[in-house]
């Protein structure tokens, strides 16, 4: 792969992305800029990141997909009911979510397919530089 097709790839992210953690490379979580700058440096990690966003690895990861979401919700507080939970009346906490993800419920497994999803949409944009 090229770092050429690495860094287009980055362009058609969404600004938000490209410091939020899409792959993990020996037990290290990467952004998007940290993959291209490991790209660019050559290092060991750089080349093993390449190989697996090339695989279409970005997104696979559950522990990845926990950390993404647990980062979107420490900006909420934690007790204020925010979320709306589709098909029931309850309305849940970023607390509660988290609290749901990390005992991977229904609705913990529910959030972290929908990250999953998300990210294999940003993995699909991949397909087209």
């Amino acid at each position: 792969m090229s770092i050429a097709k690495l860094e287009r790839w980055i362009e058609m992210l969404p600004p938000q992305e490209l410091t939020q953690p899409v792959l993990i490379v020996d037990g290290r979580s990467l952004t998007p800029l940290q993959m291209l700058s490991e790209a660019k440096e050559g290092t060991e990690i750089g080349r093993k990141a390449q190989t697996l966003w090339e695989g279409g690895a970005v997104g696979t990861e559950e522990e990845m997909l926990i950390e993404r979401i647990k980062k979107r919700f420490a900006r909420y507080p934690a007790d204020k009911p925010i979320f709306r939970v589709l098909g029931t009346p309850s309305v849940l906490t970023p607390g509660d979510i988290l609290a749901n993800v990390e005992a991977k419920t229904e609705t913990g497994k529910k959030w972290i397919r929908s990250e999953r999803t998300y990210l294999h949409y940003l993995d699909r944009l991949r397909e087209r530089v």
